[in-house]
């Protein structure tokens, strides 16, 4: 089953995207999503096959591109899956004089990639690059190459009380 909803870029300011208008449509397009997956229907859920189309020739172009990018961020051979790159690509992260240890990053990560040590942020290199560590980092000390510099996103409508709540909830 492929769901599609187009969100906002989180690494990096795109001109022409307006997050507000991409929230609006990914709402609508969700309580959709939500029938499907009660029903347990299959098949490709989209709004837009036009788009899909684009999406899906464009994947094929850029693939390769970045596989070789992530492969040089993971500092991985050129035999090395895409999943292992995408997984240590976490190598590049760092963290600059701001970071005062508050452990936000470790509770937020969806995926348990973060530990501290040292009262600093040590990634563990299964990292899903969701970059939330990056956007709800309240000092702004995380930085590393997969983000613009500067550059942060949140969704209006979440809190991290709500990020924290959904995480317990995966760990259940």
């Amino acid at each position: 089953m492929i769901y599609s909803i187009h969100m906002p870029q989180v690494s990096f300011l795109k001109q022409s995207e307006k997050p507000d208008e991409l929230y609006a449509a990914a709402d609508r397009v969700l309580s959709t999503i939500q029938k499907v997956i009660i029903h347990k229907k299959k098949g490709r859920i989209s709004t837009n096959s036009l788009s899909d189309a684009i999406q899906d020739f464009l994947y094929a172009i850029l693939k390769p591109m970045y596989r070789k990018h992530l492969l040089k961020l993971s500092s991985l051979d050129k035999d090395a899956s895409v999943k292992d790159a995408i997984y240590k690509a976490d190598r590049t992260y760092t963290v600059n004089e701001n970071c005062n240890g508050c452990g936000t990053c470790e509770s937020i990560c969806p995926v348990n990639n973060i530990k501290l040590k040292d009262g600093k942020p040590m990634w563990l290199h299964h990292c899903e690059n969701c970059l939330a560590c990056y956007n709800w980092c309240p000092q702004k000390a995380i930085s590393g190459p997969l983000v613009e510099e500067n550059y942060y996103d949140r969704h209006p409508g979440i809190k991290i009380k709500d990020m924290l709540n959904q995480k317990q909830g995966f760990l259940i």
